[in-house]
């Protein structure tokens, strides 16, 4: 969500969001944007992470040609830092 952190003539601070134009929150201390913010940060985290071991589990590739096994990665190690890995 594109949003600005606006300050309030009263002090305190608002989060304009761009997509719906509105304040999604008024009168907030900074920590509570913060948990805000982490909130909907972690929602996306977990998405992404879910997604991507789904993907695993079929056997797809989710980072494409970059998407490396337990193996490849394995010897990159050991090709870079040498040693037993």
């Amino acid at each position: 969500m594109g949003r600005q952190i606006i300050k309030q003539p009263n002090g305190g601070y608002a989060v304009w969001s761009t997509v719906v134009d509105d304040f999604v929150m008024v009168d907030a201390e900074p920590f509570e944007i913060i948990d805000m913010m982490v909130k909907e940060s972690r929602r996306d985290i977990t998405r992404r992470v879910n997604e991507v071991v789904a993907a695993l589990e079929r056997g797809d590739r989710p980072y494409y040609q970059f998407t490396m096994d337990f193996d490849e990665c394995m010897s990159r190690i050991k090709e870079i830092h040498g040693g037993d890995g």
